[in-house]
């Protein structure tokens, strides 16, 4: 197949949802091209055109347009529910909650040939608008299993990397979260990305380190350095149809995590991912206090998620995507 990835930014989402796929499916020996444009030769030879959330006004004209040509099949990919963002994250909830956003997001969803999406749940929320639907899950580069994390000295660092809209997710494990690096020396918080206020102001500051937003995907897999990983989750709509790809690098890694038992990581784990689950505030201590002390329990667990990782690398899954498109053929 000739597969063009037509993709609606360059930071982790295109990485994970169009660039990774096509690394796959090109080392299947499939022909791929990956761009934020659309260049003509491919636009009238692609066998398949993949387009990320495609919902801006040129760019809903563009596809409606290939839609009536009928030259390729369309696959529409969507990786959250746009339907439902939360207003804390106010940028993308004022975006997505315009009329005229919405509307080409329906329309663009009406015309796809195939739809894919990260999880069962978010299939179930795009389900009326299209039923052609297959759910392809995040997956890892498997050279990701071979990296070790370069780490600091005798210090233990928990650590934790993302934007500003999991601003709901900290609140109230901010406050566990510092209150035990506070209490307990031998650690420290290392942020990446956007940096928890409440969580920052109460750190020490000999014992917190934040790293700016770093672009590359696999620039940033290599700059994290923790020992333990924590993933807070608020239980909620739009939270439901998220994937598990926090989990996923920790546990690539090898490093052993304390995960909310919401979303996609209680599915994750019930699955067997073996990250500690928080169901309650104090479970962000008792995890940390156990994890923190306890060297040989953190490289076991930790090579336990590196073996649950290894099921979800795109090399062993871009048979994934080839099934999908082929099937859409």
């Amino acid at each position: 197949m000739k597969i063009l990835g037509w993709q609606a930014d360059s930071a982790g989402c295109a990485y994970y949802r169009v660039s990774e796929p096509l690394r796959g499916l090109a080392l299947l020996g499939h022909d791929v091209h990956a761009s934020g444009v659309m260049p003509n030769e491919w636009r009238d030879t692609a066998d398949v055109i993949i387009g990320q959330r495609v919902c801006l006004p040129g760019a809903t004209v563009r596809w409606q347009q290939l839609a009536k040509q009928g030259r390729a099949k369309l696959v529409l990919e969507i990786d959250d529910d746009l339907f439902n963002i939360h207003p804390s994250s106010k940028r993308a909830h004022t975006f997505f909650a315009q009329p005229g956003v919405r509307a080409n997001l329906e329309m663009n969803l009406r015309v796809a040939d195939l739809v894919t999406v990260t999880t069962d749940h978010l299939a179930e929320q795009l389900a009326p608008y299209n039923r052609n639907i297959a759910v392809l899950p995040n997956c890892v580069p498997a050279a990701l299993l071979d990296h070790t994390p370069d780490r600091r000295g005798d210090t233990v660092t928990i650590g934790w990397g993302g934007s500003a809209t999991h601003q709901i997710d900290w609140a109230g494990p901010d406050e566990h979260i510092a209150r035990f690096v506070t209490r307990n020396p031998g650690t420290e918080m290392h942020v990446m990305g956007w940096v928890p206020p409440v969580l920052w102001g109460r750190l020490p500051r000999d014992r917190r380190r934040a790293t700016g937003w770093v672009h590359d995907v696999a620039d940033l897999h290599r700059a994290i350095d923790y020992h333990v990983g924590v993933i807070p989750l608020r239980n909620m709509m739009f939270n439901s149809s998220k994937s598990d790809v926090k989990l996923l690098e920790l546990s690539a890694l090898g490093i052993p995590a304390v995960a909310s038992d919401a979303g996609p990581y209680a599915v994750a784990m019930a699955g067997g991912a073996p990250a500690h689950p928080v169901n309650r505030p104090a479970d962000w201590t008792s995890h940390l206090r156990a994890l923190t002390a306890d060297e040989g329990m953190r490289d076991s667990i930790g090579k336990a998620a590196k073996d649950w990782a290894a099921t979800r690398t795109i090399e062993a899954n871009a048979h994934l995507w080839e099934r999908a498109y082929e099937g859409s053929l």
